[in-house]
């Protein structure tokens, strides 16, 4: 698989995009790496570790049930 996408297990034809909030710089991937606990990304197939930027609240976005970020306007929510 190219960079920014993963097989799931070795030598596997079928790749995926890194899912947000992960990325993988390498070719032929099983597997993608986690951004930092303060860092996320927004978009799927992240290839650089530097697509990773701070996280504008707390809460981890790759706990999202389809991966959308949660948008709350209240100030100092925890979600």
């Amino acid at each position: 698989c190219p960079a920014g996408r993963y097989s799931g297990e070795a030598a596997s034809p079928s790749c995926s995009n890194c899912d947000l909030g992960t990325y993988s710089e390498a070719i032929g991937s099983v597997s993608c790496t986690p951004c930092p606990d303060d860092k996320t990304n927004f978009a799927t197939g992240a290839t650089l570790s530097s697509s990773c930027v701070p996280a504008i609240h707390s809460w981890d976005f790759r706990n999202c049930p389809d991966g959308t970020p949660v948008v709350d306007s209240t100030p100092d929510s925890a979600l």
